[in-house]
């Protein structure tokens, strides 16, 4: 079952990691932040062993604010939430000119 948020609860999540999702499959629902430094640093350390689920948990565990704990503890869910992740960490498109 999906443990119970707030309005306020979310307002208060966004003040405080300024960008929040939420993830919804059948009747669950979770909120996440955006990870830190130090947690994409691990997550990337997990995808270069080859080890994505892995990485996928750990994102999605780390980052986890309220609701829903199925995301990551059910593969099925973990890999349907991939797209939160792609939400949460948005590389930037950086030109780069030889001078």
């Amino acid at each position: 079952m999906t443990e119970k948020v707030t309005e306020q609860q979310i307002a208060e999540w966004k003040e405080k990691y300024t960008q929040v999702v939420e993830a919804k499959a059948d009747e669950h629902t979770a909120y996440f932040r955006k990870p830190t430094r130090q947690e994409l640093s691990y997550a990337m350390t997990l995808q270069q062993s080859g080890k994505n689920l892995e990485m996928l948990e750990h994102i999605l565990k780390s980052c986890h604010l309220g609701g829903s704990k199925i995301f990551y503890q059910n593969a099925d869910y973990m890999l349907g939430a991939a797209g939160v992740v792609e939400q949460l960490v948005k590389v930037k498109q950086v030109e780069v000119k030889n001078l």
